[in-house]
Formats: C-alpha cells, structure tokens, sequence
C-alpha cells in the first residue's frame, strides 16, 4: 500500500571506511553531479577504501551504485534493470564488496 523504500549516495567519498566485504572492483559511475567518476573500491582490510581514478571494469548510474552500496541489488541484475553495464568477470567481485543486505529505514514519507 506504500512506496518501495528508496537510498541514494551522496558522496563517494563518504564512503570510505564503511564495513565491506573482501571485493576489489573498479568502477566508472555516470550521469550524475554528485558521484560521477572513476573508482577503484576495495575491500580486502574488511572497510572501503577508495581511490580516484583507475582502469574501470563498471559502469554504474547513481541508483545502480546505490543499490549496490545499500545492498538491495544483486550485481547480476544491473544490467537488466538499465542501472549500468557489469561484465560477467566482475560481478562476483561486486558481490562480495557489496553483499546483499536487509533494507532499514530511517524514515517514512
């Protein structure tokens, strides 16, 4: 009767330090004034780490990085769904940085 419950990332940046799974991905998110840009997200210490620049190997919108930071997207479905293009090499990567979680709200609108 409601609403699904929406997240969206502000900064990438802000995201350094949040507790992660092992992956080590480079990505290239598009399309959007407050995230756009080439990263390298890596995993491997257990928290993000996040460096400018790289080679990447994905390409992601703002609601497809989102859902994959929020844990609400499954990295096999990106490209379905329209939100970027994840090669077939890179989704286990992106799985295991970014598990699948249960959603939380903080608020209702």
């Amino acid at each position: 009767t409601s609403a699904a419950p929406m997240a969206r990332v502000l900064s990438v940046e802000g995201l350094r330090g949040m507790a992660v799974g092992s992956g080590r991905v480079s990505v290239e998110v598009v399309d959007d004034p407050y995230i756009a840009g080439k990263y390298v997200l890596d995993g491997t210490s257990g928290e993000l780490e996040i460096t400018a620049g790289g080679e990447p190997t994905v390409t992601l919108n703002a609601a497809g990085f989102s859902g994959l930071v929020y844990g609400v997207l499954d990295p096999s479905d990106v490209d379905m769904r329209g939100f970027g293009h994840v090669p077939a090499d890179s989704v286990a990567g992106l799985a295991s940085l970014f598990p699948r979680r249960v959603p939380y709200f903080f608020a209702r609108y």
